[in-house]
């Protein structure tokens, strides 16, 4: 018999973003200490708090500061899959390291976003709402955060490189099962 809390970790799986719901179960070992996992209702209570995070559709890297910049649920996939793919080195407490990558891509993206906007101004251009909308596309936003990385002192050129690469292979790969 699956417990209830086992049934509403699986039913909020469910109802994320394809894209996020395939991630949670190796993000959330990243909360495990050692050897022994994540208790369940501990797990629950991440997956909640992870689905308010995405659904809120916006991003603050310190609620004391209260900045805020628009986040795509792609924005959340990318930001769990670097850190799967280049895991801190002890387990994780919260989602304040997430929030800050994810920060970092939106910040990023609005900043690109901003560029464009202020193009369009300088060349007379009447700018559309779809143009001052965040790029939402995988692509984008690994190239965002890999000159992030590289700026931080995180990531080589190399690195870098084979990670959009990656990327783009991935996006590559969906294109073609649609």
């Amino acid at each position: 018999m699956i417990e209830p809390e086992a049934k509403r970790a699986i039913a909020r799986v469910a109802a994320l973003e394809p894209a996020i719901g395939k991630l949670v179960g190796p993000y959330l070992r990243l909360f495990a200490n050692g050897k022994r996992g994540v208790q369940l209702r501990r797990a629950v209570a991440l997956i909640d708090e992870l689905a308010a995070l995405v659904d809120a559709g916006e991003v603050c890297r310190d609620e004391r500061v209260g900045v805020r910049r628009p986040a795509s649920p792609t924005m959340w996939a990318t930001g769990m899959e670097q850190m799967i793919g280049q895991p801190p080195s002890g387990p994780l407490k919260n989602h304040h390291y997430l929030r800050a990558i994810v920060f970092g891509l939106a910040d990023s993206a609005d900043a690109q976003a901003e560029r464009a906007r202020e193009q369009s101004a300088r060349a007379g251009r009447r700018v559309s709402g779809s143009e001052t909308r965040v790029a939402d596309d995988p692509v984008t936003i690994a190239l965002s955060w890999t000159r992030q990385q590289m700026e931080l002192g995180g990531m080589t050129q190399e690195e870098a490189d084979a990670y959009v690469a990656k990327i783009r292979g991935k996006a590559r790969n969906d294109e073609g099962a649609r």
